[in-house]
This record gives structure tokens, sequence and C-alpha cells, in this order.
């Protein structure tokens, strides 16, 4: 696929999470490629939670939120603009996403999990 027939709405989601990415350039870099997985889970629900901070829920209505899901009865959640944390999640997904393989977890040695 070329860049040119990548959506929009792609390319901004993708600036948005490079911009996140590039803050933490100087004090962090890679560092997420040599991340346990445990810890990028654990940052992952951070962020998940974050997001749902950042829509105006409080802790109990996350909770109600993530039992909903759980039991398949969630009803549909309206939109806001929450495209910080999303570009966070985005993020962790991404990280998540090139660090699994198939076969398992990438560890810091390139082994399986």
């Amino acid at each position: 696929m070329k860049i040119e027939e990548v959506r929009d709405e792609i390319k901004e989601f993708a600036i948005a999470m490079e911009h996140e990415m590039a803050k933490n350039d100087g004090e962090k870099g890679d560092s997420w490629k040599d991340c346990d997985q445990i810890y990028m889970n654990e940052k992952l629900a951070e962020e998940f939670i974050e997001y749902f901070h950042a829509k105006g829920y409080d802790n109990l209505q996350i909770i109600q939120v993530i039992v909903a899901v759980m039991r398949g009865t969630a009803s549909k959640e309206r939109s806001t603009d929450v495209k910080k944390e999303c570009s966070d999640i985005g993020n962790l997904a991404m990280m998540n996403y090139h660090r699994h393989r198939s076969d398992g977890w990438l560890q810091k040695s390139g082994g399986k999990a």
C-alpha cells in the first residue's frame, strides 16, 4: 500500500501518535522495545483509564463499563473529543502490535515469551 492510499484519518492519527512518542524521545527513546509484556499491559490499562477519565468518567463508572463489556451488555458510548488519550492508547497498541509475534511475545533477547 502506498502512503497516498492511506485514509486521511489514519494519517492524522499516526501524526498524533508520533507527536506523543516524540515528547519522550529525550528521556525514553525507543526503550519500549525492551519493556516486558507485563509493564506494557499495565501501561495500556493505565492509558485506558486515562481515556475514560478524559471523557469525564469516575473510577466507579469505569468499573461499570468494564463489567458491562465483560457481560456483553455495554451500550454504545457517546462520542467526545479525547484525541490526546486516543493517541496514547494508539501508541501503546502499536507497541504491543509490533512487539507481539504470532509465536509469542518478543523478549529483550529477541526470543519467544
